[in-house]
């Protein structure tokens, strides 16, 4: 279980995951705080964008942004276990469970979580080898591609290469990265 805590400056404050065809979560009973934004984990899914996934939005502004950093940022906790799929937790500075800290987790009693991904429509085996990786790609997939309807100047790749001063905050500041089995 891969325990993330930080401060950094993202764009956007959903989870989501990205598999091959035959991973959806569309009509799954998925008890979480956040809301479905798109049920199907397939890069390449119909009806949704590009590489977009299944994912999962939450509506609080302090898991991202201006907000994640007023507060001087705060802990992710993701779990995958066979019978119970994927969570995702995230917890203020002042909500950290005491387990966390003692590196003893017991997410049974941490509530509702901010995504649950279950494997009833969607295999365990789509989830394996699993890597971690922290990165800001500015003009992604994503981004890149909804760049353009933004109103911004230029391109994406452009304002990036001309514009250094505008990312002086985009940063990851990690104070531990913890994995328990």
């Amino acid at each position: 279980m891969p325990i993330i805590e930080g401060v950094n400056e993202q764009t956007a404050n959903s989870v989501a995951l990205h598999t091959s065809s035959g991973c959806t979560m569309a009509g799954v009973d998925r008890p979480q705080l956040g809301s479905v934004k798109t049920p199907n984990c397939d890069v390449n899914a119909p009806g949704q964008g590009a590489n977009e996934g299944c994912v999962v939005s939450s509506g609080d502004t302090r898991t991202y942004g201006k907000g994640f950093n007023n507060n001087k940022g705060g802990v992710y906790a993701t779990r995958w276990t066979a019978g119970q799929g994927i969570q995702v937790w995230f917890f203020t500075r002042s909500a950290i469970p005491g387990d966390l800290s003692s590196n003893n987790p017991n997410p049974d009693s941490w509530g509702l979580p901010v995504a649950t991904f279950p494997f009833q429509a969607c295999p365990a085996n789509k989830f394996k080898d699993l890597r971690i990786v922290l990165n800001l790609t500015f003009c992604g997939d994503w981004a890149g591609s909804v760049y353009g309807n933004t109103g911004c100047p230029s391109t994406c790749v452009d304002f990036v290469q001309n514009t250094p001063n505008a990312f002086g905050e985009a940063y990851w500041k990690i104070n531990s990265l913890k994995v328990f089995q």
